[in-house]
């Protein structure tokens, strides 16, 4: 039998697309073993949607911020993998939850599945986001496994433990420091888009949010042993816009599935 996934989605006032993560996950060839929500207390007719669908287990109330509902989720789930779509986020399509559980199963040893990922803006490719193989000494270099397309088994989650709520902005990047790079975790990347990711979310809202984050980077890397300078930070960028010239081209990745097992 295929491995039990569970999808956890948190949401605050995300009437406009919270719908549309959701029937992605439903139009998955392979179902979920379970769809949980944590919305932290919508007040714009999101809280109405999310009780329209019967099969999901939501979770409303106050939290302390995206990691606090994150950790939430994780607590509550019962499947053996765990999988994250934000609620402006869709799977890239319907064989995503599939494709995961076969890299799964034929790679028993494996951690941490995870992919490529696409910014979409008005239903147009902005950026594209190659996560590549994890690989610890391009990793200052931009090369960082996109997080919306982790699939993590939750054995890891119990190990290491879950999102620091004392982050805003890069709470992944802190978590993927702290398990991936200096983990030594197995893995196996899927080079091919699992996940569109809507432009606009918490981490992509202009210079302020992108200040915050190279700060939070940064602190993430000195609260983890590594030492590191703003320059290492700034060295992510040409990565960046290589994603983005990816995007105009219309540039997809063409290699194999690629295994790795440790970082």
């Amino acid at each position: 039998m295929p491995p039990k996934i569970s999808i956890i989605s948190v949401t605050l006032n995300a009437k406009a697309t919270i719908a549309h993560a959701i029937h992605s996950v439903l139009e998955q060839s392979l179902p979920p073993w379970e769809h949980i929500v944590i919305d932290g207390g919508s007040t714009d007719g999101s809280l109405e949607i999310l009780q329209g669908f019967k099969h999901i287990k939501l979770d409303s109330g106050p939290d302390q911020g995206l990691y606090d509902a994150l950790n939430k989720g994780i607590a509550r789930a019962s499947g053996e993998i765990i999988g994250i779509l934000h609620s402006d986020d869709v799977f890239a399509n319907p064989h995503v939850l599939s494709v995961v559980a076969q890299a799964f199963e034929a790679n028993p040893s494996a951690q941490v599945v995870y992919g490529d990922l696409v910014y979409v803006k008005d239903s147009k490719i902005v950026r594209y986001y190659k996560s590549g193989p994890f690989d610890p000494k391009l990793f200052f270099y931009g090369r960082v496994p996109a997080h919306p397309t982790l699939f993590v088994k939750k054995e890891i989650y119990d190990h290491f433990g879950g999102y620091k709520i004392d982050y805003k902005i890069a709470g992944d990047y802190e978590w993927i420091v702290r398990v991936m790079l200096l983990g030594k975790i197995k893995w196996v990347y899927l080079p091919q888009v699992l996940v569109k990711m809507g432009v606009g979310g918490i981490s992509t809202r202009g210079l302020k949010s992108l200040w915050r984050a190279n700060q939070e980077n940064l602190r993430a890397c000195q609260e983890n042993g590594i030492k590191v300078s703003w320059a290492h930070m700034l060295l992510r960028y040409p990565y960046k816009i290589w994603g983005l010239l990816r995007a105009k081209l219309g540039l997809k990745s063409t290699s194999k599935n690629t295994h790795g097992n440790s970082c």
